[in-house]
């Protein structure tokens, strides 16, 4: 959960009653992971996918689907649909995902959405089913099953945003993991020791992130018979780190600014 403080100056007694910091209401949860998703996918991805016009400082209407412990974010303008997985009744944030909709508008995103129902959701994909995001470097993970559909929709209403300028996501910026990176850095461990026998030793590079984070990008060097390149990891909604897919360092993937991003903000080198 994300909290605000309050300014230095406020008397000794308002700070005494005081709350530590202010519960934060879905709206303010979906707008914030809303942006926070926007700058990511412009910074890991390229600002391309997000249309040619987008705008810092206008405002965006959102359509927003909430369901039990998860609402949707439907933003049909920049092509992007916002998964975002939550703990009652606090909102803390668990998990945060992006699936990008046919179309243009809210209105096309949510036909396409309520389609979809039960085939999209945090650590879940069906082949064939997601229109990949035309941004460089962009995957789309291996099609897993996917759970039931939801109980249903709870509310669906539609929320103004203010969309922001597209700088660096704050991990980046102020060069930080989260207290858990461990749990990341097993993943990614394993995942290592699972090519040993094709690829031989590697140190893989991870790159700051945080913690939701739709995806993080980590990358591996040529060794054996295997290529350069990045895996996908993401956090499933238990809060594991889940390996999604390999993607070779070749011409036609595009990887090269994913990968000079990588290079110029490692944080954790594994094993």
């Amino acid at each position: 959960m994300r909290c605000w403080t309050r300014p230095l100056l406020y008397s000794l007694a308002a700070l005494l009653v005081a709350p530590a910091c202010r519960s934060a209401s879905i709206d303010d949860v979906v707008r914030t992971e809303a942006s926070d998703a926007l700058r990511w996918e412009a910074f890991w991805e390229g600002p391309e996918g997000l249309s040619g016009n987008y705008k810092p400082g206008t405002t965006l209407d959102i359509r927003v689907i909430r369901m039990k412990g998860e609402v949707y974010a439907l933003l049909g303008p920049v092509h992007m649909v916002v998964d975002i997985v939550f703990q009652d009744p606090d909102y803390r944030v668990q998990t945060v995902g992006i699936v990008r909709p046919p179309g243009t508008t809210n209105t096309e995103a949510a036909e396409w959405f309520l389609r979809m129902q039960g085939q999209i959701g945090t650590g879940c994909m069906e082949a064939g089913k997601v229109t990949q995001s035309s941004g460089t470097g962009s995957v789309v993970p291996n099609a897993r099953p996917c759970p039931p559909a939801p109980a249903g929709v709870l509310s669906d209403y539609t929320l103004s945003l203010t969309l922001p300028a597209l700088t660096p996501p704050d991990a980046i910026q102020k060069k930080t993991t989260p207290p858990d990176q461990e749990a990341l850095v097993a993943a990614v461990r394993q995942y290592v020791e699972s090519r040993v026998h094709i690829c031989g030793p590697l140190k893989a590079r991870i790159p700051f992130y945080s913690d939701t984070d739709p995806r993080v990008y980590v990358l591996l060097p040529p060794g054996g018979n295997c290529p350069r390149g990045v895996a996908t990891f993401s956090r499933a909604m238990d809060s594991r780190w889940e390996f999604g897919k390999f993607i070779a360092d070749v011409p036609k993937e595009e990887l090269s600014a994913v990968i000079a991003k990588v290079e110029s903000n490692t944080a954790v080198t594994v094993p």
